[in-house]
């Protein structure tokens, strides 16, 4: 009889989730940008990585930094997943599988919670993966697989993957892709909320659309509705506006308005070295002002395990005679509207900036390389017809006791 009781127990704790598990009350947003509130159980180290594989539907919600090292969250009913803001869950190893059902991941209202997978387990067979449906709503999610695909749904019927805004990143493995929806009539849907949004992807599998209404761009390449296949390799979808940034057919851009100065500037620090090499940016009116200046830096350079990563625009800059008015606080070196471009080797492979009036202003204490247009220069630039108004403040301290330039 005690035997029994101690089966009946332990089945009881496989199939629903820990008494002792602490829920609360808290918020996501959904697709079509609408705030809810639901009682959700708090992941911690311990509970995340132990998850029940009962078929019912939970929710749960990441409110603190999180790292899982071998394992992964696997469940046979739905996962309901919420990535508070500025928080991240990190999984080493494992991935997020659901057996039977759906894994649908959301953000909350400023979109910064994180979701970063290094699938190297042969038992899941992609980073995210589920049966029937993977959602994905206004967060970050960083889904890398080095023995399968990067997001998947399952091989039955009608089964999808729908992203919705944030920034999502799918890398599957050398046999396999980054977004990939098995079986008859499954789809893969793209969508944006905000201009900062993109999907990155290494190839995909099944029909995919763009969510209805809606443009992507990959370089100067624009999809909507279905599409058959953007092409090999690495692809990032970007949405924007024509009323902010316009391309044409030879792939020259036109920025309208301080949105579109973003976009420019996002596309140029998530993209390969050299996207705009042998393009033209052109402005249509002046960029930011005085009381709102733009803040965002065309090229960007970082520093990570003291291998530096640079990014530098590599086009031909066409002002039309229009301002942009840019300021910074900085709290990095090489700061100016351009952090970093890049001409040829030889002078008539030079690229061009030209006509463009800027008015910078930059706040610095203890760091160096600032300028009005340009902070970092390599190869032959010309500058032509360009007029810079100029307010640098900047002392030395305890990193350049010495120098300042």
């Amino acid at each position: 009889m005690k035997q029994r009781l101690l089966v009946a127990l332990l089945l009881m704790l496989c199939t629903i989730p820990a008494a002792w598990a602490e829920t609360v009350s808290t918020s996501y947003v959904d697709e079509g940008g609408t705030t809810h509130n639901v009682t959700a159980t708090v992941l911690t180290q311990s509970s995340a990585a132990s998850l029940p594989g009962s078929s019912t539907s939970s929710w749960y919600v990441v409110n603190s930094d999180i790292t899982l090292s071998g394992v992964g969250i696997t469940r046979m009913g739905d996962i309901n997943l919420i990535l508070a803001d500025g928080k991240t869950l990190t999984i080493q190893g494992g991935g997020i599988s659901s057996s039977t059902s759906s894994v649908c991941i959301y953000g909350q209202t400023n979109g910064t919670g994180k979701l970063s997978i290094n699938c190297s387990n042969n038992s899941y067979s992609a980073a995210i993966h589920a049966y029937n449906n993977v959602s994905i709503t206004g967060c970050i999610v960083e889904a890398k697989s080095t023995n399968g695909y990067g997001i998947s749904c399952g091989n039955v019927v009608n089964s999808t993957i729908t992203i919705t805004g944030g920034q999502v990143t799918a890398s599957g493995s050398s046999n396999g892709k980054g977004l990939q929806a098995e079986g008859n009539n499954s789809t893969i849907t793209l969508g944006w909320s905000k201009h900062a949004d993109y999907i990155k992807f290494n190839g995909c599998s099944g029909k995919m659309y763009i969510k209805s209404g809606q443009t992507l761009y990959h370089t100067s390449q624009a999809f909507t509705g279905y599409v058959s296949n953007p092409q090999p390799g690495e692809v990032i979808l970007r949405p924007f506006s024509s009323n902010d940034m316009e391309v044409n057919n030879t792939g020259e851009y036109t920025i309208k308005t301080s949105t579109g100065w973003d976009v420019f500037c996002d596309m140029l620090a998530e993209s390969p070295k050299g996207i705009f090499t042998g393009k033209t940016v052109k402005l249509a009116a002046d960029i930011g002002s005085e009381q709102a200046p733009i803040t965002r830096m065309a090229g960007k350079m970082e520093v990570e395990d003291t291998v530096v990563n640079e990014i530098p625009f590599s086009g031909n800059f066409d002002g039309q005679g229009h301002t942009l008015v840019f300021r910074c606080d900085t709290t990095t070196n090489y700061v100016a509207p351009f952090a970093i471009v890049e001409g040829g080797d030889k002078a008539e492979t030079a690229i061009t900036i030209s006509n463009l009036n800027v008015v910078t202003t930059i706040t610095a204490t203890d760091y160096r390389h600032m300028a009005g247009l340009i902070a970092l220069q390599y190869g032959h630039v010309n500058v032509t017809n360009c007029h810079a108004t100029v307010n640098i403040s900047s002392s030395k301290g305890s990193n350049n006791p010495t120098d300042l330039y």
